[in-house]
């Protein structure tokens, strides 16, 4: 009987190892592939960013749908959930591998932007210098009836130098261009992945309802919602880089009041004075909560209050 032949083993040493940096898709197999979600990942091993999606799916098992309500989900939650709830799992496919963190950030943000477009996935941090690329729905406008190049409209930042101080719909005011310049979006971004790689739950004021509550760009003020317990904490800052954290009136306080007898029980914080027509309150005493350095001491006072308002 002849022996079977042996398989050729390649030796490690033989191998080039994989750039430590990737971009990935998650597509929807309920929906013919459709890509639903652009991201950035690190390691070694092929396939390392299942991780993220065995973790979402292991905690969505876990909770029970009174602690984690559909309006609670993020869009790419709820997607995977529904994906789970037959039986199945997102698709995920490698774009590339990047030798540089700053490599894989600039091309998830223009498959982001360019390629799918924003309105089209369930993303919501807008990723790294995402004001310099030219958006898929920009590049179809401009293109649409253009038949020489001059009927290419040109974008500040892109094609041609922002002027400084001039108002347009893009660049509003100086206060804009003052968190540019201090790379407040870019801070935006980190502290919306940091967020998310310590499990809590935010949004951005895309809602109807939640646009009322925010500080304003054009008033020189980034932010995102945390929500705690049911209670939603507007976290904002300046082009100081420097956070500071409110409860926000989203909800009655009587429909927090759980976490808000916790937090004057167990930590002695309290609500201030209702401000700007009841859009929110600072939290007493305040040197804990405003004036906060950066995203590692953010998230230890977020911690904290997510510790005293959840126990």
């Amino acid at each position: 009987m002849m022996k079977k032949e042996k398989k050729d083993e390649v030796a490690d040493s033989d191998k080039e190892p994989l750039l430590p940096y990737y971009v990935y898709l998650l597509l929807n197999p309920l929906d013919d592939n459709r890509v639903f979600y652009v991201g950035k990942g690190t390691g070694q091993r092929a396939g390392a960013h299942y991780n993220d999606v065995n973790r979402l799916l292991k905690k969505l098992a876990q909770e029970s749908e009174d602690r984690l309500s559909e309006a609670e989900l993020t869009r790419k939650q709820a997607l995977v959930r529904n994906i789970a709830a037959v039986g199945k799992k997102p698709l995920e496919v490698i774009v590339g591998r990047y030798e540089t963190e700053q490599e894989a950030f600039a091309v998830e943000a223009t498959l982001m932007h360019f390629s799918y477009g924003k309105s089209a996935l369930t993303n919501i941090a807008s990723g790294r210098r995402h004001r310099y690329i030219r958006t898929r729905e920009e590049f179809r406008e401009i293109v649409k009836d253009a038949q020489e190049q001059k009927d290419i409209r040109l974008k500040p930042g892109v094609d041609e130098e922002k002027v400084k101080g001039l108002r347009t719909n893009e660049y509003k005011n100086r206060k804009i261009l003052g968190l540019e310049s201090a790379g407040a979006y870019d801070k935006l971004a980190d502290l919306q992945e940091a967020l998310t790689q310590n499990g809590f739950i935010w949004r951005e004021f895309d809602e109807p309802d939640d646009r009322h509550f925010h500080p304003g760009e054009s008033n020189g003020y980034l932010a995102v919602i945390v929500s705690i317990g049911g209670a939603d904490f507007n976290v904002q800052f300046t082009k100081s880089l420097k956070f500071s954290i409110q409860y926000i009136y989203t909800k009655d306080p009587s429909e927090n009041e759980k976490a808000l007898t916790n937090l004057k029980e167990k930590k002695g914080v309290t609500l201030g004075d209702e401000k700007a027509g009841r859009k929110y309150s600072w939290l007493s005493p305040g040197e804990d909560f405003r004036d906060i350095s950066d995203i590692p001491s953010l998230l230890r006072v977020l911690a904290s209050l997510r510790e005293t308002i959840e126990s």
